[in-house]
This record gives C-alpha cells, sequence and structure tokens, in this order.
C-alpha cells in the first residue's frame, strides 16, 4: 500500500526516502486543474513556466483530472508504471 509523505523541501539535510515518487505541483504526475474559483472555468493559469487549467472546486478539479487520465490508454499505461508501488 502506498504511504503518503510530506516533502520537506528546503528543509536542510531531508532527503526522499528511496522508492518515493513525488506527485506534487511542478512533478511528472502533477494535476494540470487548478482550483481557481475566481476565474471562469478553463481559464488558462500560467505558473513556472507551466499552463494549467482553472476550475471552481477541488471536486472538479479531481473530476476532470480522472477524465484528462481516462482520455489517454498511453497515459494511464505510463502513470502504471511509474507509480507502481
Amino acid at each position: 500500500m502506498p504511504k503518503r509523505i510530506r516533502f520537506q523541501m528546503g528543509v536542510k539535510g531531508w532527503h526522499k526516502p528511496p522508492g518515493t515518487i513525488i506527485v506534487m505541483r511542478g512533478s511528472r504526475r502533477e494535476n494540470p486543474f487548478v482550483v481557481a474559483p475566481r476565474l471562469a472555468p478553463g481559464s488558462e493559469i500560467r505558473r513556472r513556466r507551466r499552463i494549467y487549467t482553472a476550475v471552481p472546486t477541488a471536486e472538479d478539479a479531481v473530476r476532470r483530472f480522472r477524465e484528462y487520465m481516462a482520455a489517454s490508454p498511453e497515459r494511464q499505461a505510463e502513470a502504471r508504471r511509474d507509480l507502481r508501488g
């Protein structure tokens, strides 16, 4: 069973445990949908040279990410391979 850890970026001496895969923003496995209730749904948000899509709620972000993954068998296979625990 995967175990969630807290990424201690900037903490001196902290190292990522062996076998750990990072899925936060800026990683290869990030969610491209950002909760931004003040923006029109579907608006593009540019952060750190990446483009995200605005959605009004966290539930919408999860739903849209699931749809995004389901639309590409190649993306699913790659994620399964990369995240295999």
